[in-house]
């Protein structure tokens, strides 16, 4: 694609204040570039800057502060020092390598690298290419999707390169060998089943070549590896990890004296991630050990050894709270209730923007020696004066002499929400870590660099996409800079300037020497680990007209750090399928990162790594992305992925910038059936207009996320905060006619929602037919099941019944624990609620409220407590997440609302609980917002009692779901009968004893 230089498409919209404003934030963006360059510790003007109030400066969501910001900002860049010992390195770029990625590297007898990457053509594909000295080499004549490759020389000094590649849409490990003058044909090293990939490779002094790779085995990943030998080709394939039900990932390998191995990779095991490693040699496999770090995922491993035998490991430990929850509305269990959690189920808030956009994680970067006694870490400090997140990716490398030489990628934060990662170098001295180099250019994306050890040198490559200069000028937030030549590529609006994979560059450094022992204690090494990632679980199915349903469990709305919402928090690609398939357990899911920030090869990167781990029967990925106005709402699109292809569609194109046009844009490519789902309706900040309707492209609806909350209606159980806009809920919707059907989703963050979806069997077809059919449930966790239906209407369809029929609308629910209530709305209302009895004394009544506040300009805490005398609190076993204590009488809670300015308006909160007793006991709301005081009876009679307030703003209790108490029973039917025989649309709604929910997605009944 042709580069250009245009203003951003909103400029003309902007003040002159506005202008100015963006000039200044231009300039000290490129200060901070110099910055980084010159190894200045930027920790206090990050934060200074980020989260940052200029993200939205369209709307002036900062009030006028940005200006102090700035000037906090430069004073802060002015005082900053610098990294002790710091270096800049300027690379080689390879000449070949234009629109390039995945680098790998290794160096020849010559001392000259043996780099290879791959190369991307767009609507062509992708070939593997190896560069040796000035000539470069594709290694296959035809394009497929290509996987990570890997450059070895072996001990006859002649190059290899290990490449995934799909080919008939299996993708297995090949490898070709180089003899001089030319490379062997491509030979099948993998012989385990789809997908086997993420090959490593170890040269013994044998001239054996060790290839471990990562292959499926059943429902799950293991570990694998192979050997060949010059005399007698190759060995059969061993297992690795052992004969567990882990599931397992990013294999390394380092060879050992005497023709052994050490194989180290990633196992999942009960929710978390461990390094684990396992020694190999002739005479077969020791026991498996597993590194264990103070807390957080250990990820990404990376293996060395010297001649002498010494093992080097190098890891990410990537800490993150409350992953896989079901986000800020979770309730918390009573044993935890008073614990500081910061914001309740996030981080806390930045200044100018919402905590569900501040992550709240912590990376490090560890390296550790393996002994015979444990592991002990190397002495000195790893990326000191540097940022990591949310992965460094560290590479290892040992040289001759027995140096230590470790790469990785550090994150580079400037204003605007603008981000990208460079490459640092350091060693491993007889000191402890020498100061880091970082590498120029080495701005992109996150990617692991490449690095290999000679005799006297080591050399390091990497991918750079030029980001830098292109965050440096940003100027229009979210969707960046346009180029009118790319308005009309399926209304594409693309990063200027990025528009394709990237440059390889490279880089050697001298020799070093060797480091000493190291000086940390030894941690313990427990061997072994034993139990499986997936659930086991029974799986639900049912008949609907004759038909066997299995019910699935998925996502359709996940970002990875492709799109431009946080700091560069969000994990990569690659990552967010290991979670999906470990942490959130989906059947199918879909990463539907924004449009407006996706370029053409980030399109062809997400399809591909959806037709990487598309299993039928096992997991399913669908082809999808985020369109997403600021002006008419967000929506995901789902393809049915048949095949590659589809159009990627932005808001910000004149040819799809409204509804309609999406609509009308997506019908153009017929042969690439899609649907779209609007998401977090009801919200404030960018609520759905639903002005706009097409049942035939909206089937289903997002009705929770867990990177925010509920969207079902104004007063709902768990709403989000921001969910304020009345008229523009889902249920709203539904009341205006639309029919579609209901799901939930994740979003940002590291949270979990669910779509369940009724289909005859797990493939691509059966799960987006699903979705046309309306056949879904919305979840906040995974088992809960709800089967709706209305005679043999089953939820999502629509029925008639005779003149003065009722309706028998049957409900079977059940939970992974005992379920509090099943309710029937119809029409938006309540009309049943099955819920425990609480044997009360005679004469006493029973309110289910939810204490809110809300309306209030401005930051607002409402902490506060609620005192009944003559009355009790109902004890349950979860609480709201902002109560901090509970007993019979009184609940106390810590509870802050912002405003973000308009239009998002100000934020709501609100605390469920249960009271009971005589009607005459007196509640007493006490908070720093405001009070109410009523009579028991009068809350139960008036439904809403509004109080007394400090300044603007609403405090009112009003009807709620309120403290949760069992059935007792995990499992219900329930049968509603409807005498009325009125037109209408019938949902059920379940929630557990913890909170957590289920909804059915509409029958609806037509006269």
């Amino acid at each position: 694609m042709a580069h250009c230089s245009h203003p951003e498409h909103q400029l003309e919209a902007y003040s002159d204040e506005h202008r100015q404003l963006l000039a200044d934030i231009a300039r000290l963006n490129n200060r901070l570039l110099d910055a980084h360059r010159d190894g200045r510790r930027l920790d206090s003007v990050i934060a200074t800057i980020d989260p940052d109030p200029a993200r939205y400066m369209f709307v002036d969501e900062g009030r006028g502060t940005l200006r102090r910001q700035l000037i906090q900002a430069d004073e802060a860049l002015a005082a900053a020092g610098t990294i002790a010992g710091h270096s800049r390195l300027t690379a080689t770029t390879v000449p070949d390598a234009t629109s390039a990625t995945r680098p790998t590297v290794a160096i020849s007898r010559t001392g000259e690298p043996v780099i290879g990457w791959i190369e991307w053509i767009e609507d062509v594909g992708e070939h593997v290419m190896a560069a040796i000295g000035a000539t470069t080499y594709r290694l296959d004549p035809s394009p497929a999707d290509c996987f990570r490759p890997t450059a070895i020389v072996g001990a006859d000094g002649n190059p290899w390169m290990f490449y995934g590649m799909a080919v008939e849409n299996e993708v297995r490990v090949f490898c070709r060998r180089f003899d001089g003058e030319e490379w062997s044909g491509r030979e099948a090293v993998s012989d385990t089943a789809h997908p086997s990939f993420n090959q490593e490779v170890a040269v013994h002094t044998d001239g054996s070549i060790e290839v471990t790779w990562q292959g499926r085995v059943g429902e799950r990943f293991g570990i694998f590896a192979r050997r060949w030998r010059p005399d007698t080709g190759w060995d059969g394939t061993v297992g690795i990890d052992g004969a567990t039900s882990s599931n397992v990932w990013d294999p390394a390998i380092a060879a050992l004296p005497g023709a052994a191995a050490v194989h180290v990779w990633c196992g999942y095991h009960e929710g978390g991630y461990r390094i684990q490693y396992r020694l190999r040699n002739d005479d077969g496999l020791g026991p498996v050990h597993t590194i264990v770090q103070a807390s957080g995922q250990g990820l990404h491993p990376s293996v060395a050894t010297d001649a002498g035998g010494r093992i080097w490991c190098a890891f990410d430990v990537f800490d993150v709270a409350h992953h896989g929850g079901s986000g800020p509305t979770q309730l918390r269990a009573a044993g935890r209730v008073g614990e500081d959690f910061g914001w309740p189920g996030l981080g806390d808030p930045g200044l100018f923007m919402p905590p569900e956009l501040v992550p709240p994680i912590a990376t490090t970067l560890r390296v550790v020696e393996i002994t015979p006694d444990g592991v002990a870490d190397a002495p000195g400090v790893v990326a000191e004066g540097l940022h990591l997140g949310p992965s460094a990716y560290p590479r290892l490398a040992v040289e001759s002499g027995g140096a230590v030489a470790l790469s990785y990628r550090i994150l580079r934060r400037l204003s605007m929400m603008t981000y990208h990662w460079e490459v640092a170098v350091q060693r491993l001295s007889a000191d402890g870590w020498d100061p880091p180099s970082t590498l120029e250019p080495s701005d992109g994306g996150l990617e692991e660099p490449a690095i290999a050890a000679g005799t006297n040198d080591v050399v390091v490559a990497w991918t750079s996409d030029g980001r830098a200069s292109i965050n440096a000028s940003w100027a229009d937030g979210f969707g960046g800079l346009e180029c009118p030549d790319l308005r009309e590529h399926y209304g594409e609006v693309v990063w200027h300037g990025i528009h394709d994979a990237g440059r390889i560059n490279w880089v050697r450094m001298p020799a070093g020497a060797a480091p000493a022992g190291p000086r940390h204690s030894s941690a313990t090494v427990p061997a072994g680990i034993v139990g499986g990632a997936r659930r086991n679980e029974s799986r639900y199915r049912t008949t609907v007209n004759g038909e066997e349903l299995t019910l699935y469990w998925g996502d359709l709305h996940r970002h990875s750090l492709i799109s431009r919402c946080t700091s560069g928090d969000e994990p990569s690609v690659d990552d967010m399928y290991r979670y999906a398939w470990d942490v959130s357990d989906y059947d199918f899911w879909a990463l539907t990162d924004h449009s407006e920030n996706s370029t053409a090869y980030q399109w062809w990167t997400i399809q591909k790594a959806a037709d990487l781990f598309h299993i039928p029967g096992r997991f399913v990925p669908l082809y999808g992305f985020e369109w997403t106005s600021p002006h008419t709402g967000h929506q995901n699109v789902i393809f049915d992925s048949a095949r590659r292809g589809a159009p990627i569609v932005s808001s910000m194109a004149a040819d799809s910038d409204t509804p309609d046009k999406l609509w009308r844009h997506l019908r153009r490519f017929g042969s690439y059936p899609s649907i779209t789902i609007p998401h977090h309706p009801g919200s404030a900040m960018v609520p759905f207009d639903w002005d706009y309707r097409d049942d035939e492209m909206v089937r289903v609806v997002e009705i929770f996320q867990s990177c925010r909350g509920s969207y079902e209606r104004d007063g709902g159980f768990r709403q989000y905060s921001d969910a304020t806009l009345p008229g523009t809920f889902v249920f709203d919707a539904l009341d205006r006619g639309h029919r579609f059907g209901l799901i939930g989703s994740s979003d940002h963050g590291y949270g979990t929602g669910y779509v369940g979806a009724f289909a005859p069997d797990l493939g691509r077809d059966s799960v987006f037919a699903s979705l046309l059919g309306r056949r879904t449930i919305a979840a906040t966790r995974r088992g809960i099941v709800v089967d709706a239906r209305i005679g043999n209407t089953f939820m999502g369809g629509e029925t008639t019944v005779a003149e003065a029929a009722p309706v028998e609308f049957t409900v079977h629910a059940s939970g992974y624990r005992d379920i509090a209530r099943v309710e029937i709305v119809k029409n938006g209302a309540t009309v049943e609620s099955v819920g425990p009895d609480l044997d009360l004394a005679d004469g006493w009544v029973e309110a289910h409220i939810r204490v809110e506040w809300g309306w209030g300009p401005g930051t607002t805490d409402w902490s506060g407590s609620l005192v009944i005398d003559g009355g009790e609190v109902c004890q349950t076993d979860f609480w709201s997440p902002e109560v901090t204590g509970f007993d019979k009488s009184e609940v106390r809670w810590r509870a802050v609302t912002t405003s973000f300015g308009e239009p998002y308006g100000h934020q709501r909160g609100g605390i469920e609980l249960t009271l009971v007793g005589p009607r005459a006991a007196l509640v007493r709301v006490e908070t720093t917002a405001g009070r109410i005081v009523a009579r028991l009876g009068t809350i139960v009679d008036a439904g809403i009692v509004e109080g007394i307030v400090r300044g603007e703003g609403r405090l009112m209790i009003q009807p709620g779901v309120g403290g949760l108490t069992s059935l007792g029973t995990p499992t219900i039917d329930v049968i509603h009968h409807d005498e009325t025989a009125t037109p209408g649309w019938y949902v059920a709604r379940v929630i557990l004893v913890d909170g957590e929910m289920a909804w059915s997605s509409p029958v609806w009944v037509d006269g």
